[in-house]
């Protein structure tokens, strides 16, 4: 995790945005999914990574598949408000994020 907040920071990022479970929704699937997805979810925050609050995405694959409602956690690697988040957010995966209320990182 550290070498990939190097690189993006090298390469002048401003934040690291990535999809986690939900863990209520992977548990649906099987109660051990539920318990990994929290676990990831505080990993990542130890790491000094924020749930996007405020927001609905609905992950989209190619696969056949119905989307999943997921996270999205960010990273910031330079001073962002939460609404210059979304703003990245919109920007990486498009309509499928949608602000729902008022953005927030927590």
């Amino acid at each position: 995790y550290r070498e990939i907040i190097s690189r993006c920071q090298a390469g002048r990022s401003r934040v690291l945005l990535f999809e986690v479970e939900i863990p209520e929704v992977a548990g649906l699937r099987c109660s051990d999914d539920a318990e990994f997805a929290r676990r990831r979810i505080e990993w990542y925050r130890r790491q000094g990574a924020r749930m996007l609050r405020g927001i609905h995405y609905m992950q989209c694959v190619d696969t056949g598949e119905p989307p999943v409602e997921m996270h999205v956690m960010a990273h910031r690697l330079t001073d962002m408000t939460a609404q210059d988040v979304f703003v990245a957010a919109r920007d990486a995966f498009g309509d499928a994020v949608e602000l729902i209320g008022v953005p927030d990182l927590v």
